[in-house]
């Protein structure tokens, strides 16, 4: 069954048509996975039709991208932070204020704010879907 939906899928235009891949298929993977482990990927196995077809291969590259895409932002979201803290540390320092405690109160405000922010927008752009305002084919999708 597990072969059958991965071939309907990938080899029978299901992703042209735009439809989700059958649950199944995720579980069964996710089951072979926690018996073989790594060697899962490679595992093939019969379609009805008596192809051999490696059923896990895209399911386990589709979560290692999603992964490798999510730590990503999460180092891109760190070093901006750090940029910006170094930034507005120094833009502030050259406002030669009066008082340390004036000082103080504007870098801990600049640097909650900026960071607050970028953090933010990192985050609703990385997890956001842009389908609905391209219809699939423009270069947010």
């Amino acid at each position: 069954m597990a072969a059958d939906e991965w071939f309907a899928y990938y080899k029978g235009g299901g992703m042209e048509e735009d439809r989700n891949i059958a649950p199944s298929l995720g579980c069964f993977c996710a089951d072979l996975f926690e018996d073989e482990g790594g060697d899962a990927q490679e595992m093939l196995f019969p379609t009805s039709k008596k192809e051999m077809v490696a059923t896990c291969s895209e399911i386990f590259d589709d979560n290692a991208s999603v992964a490798l895409i999510a730590s990503g932002v999460s180092m891109l979201i760190v070093a901006v932070n750090f940029i910006l803290k170094v930034m507005l540390t120094n833009m502030v320092a050259g406002l030669r204020l009066k008082t340390m405690t004036k000082e103080t109160d504007i870098t801990m405000i600049a640097i909650f704010v900026g960071q607050f922010v970028n953090t933010a927008i990192l985050l609703v752009l990385n997890n956001a879907n842009f389908n609905d305002f391209d219809e699939g084919y423009g270069p947010l999708s």
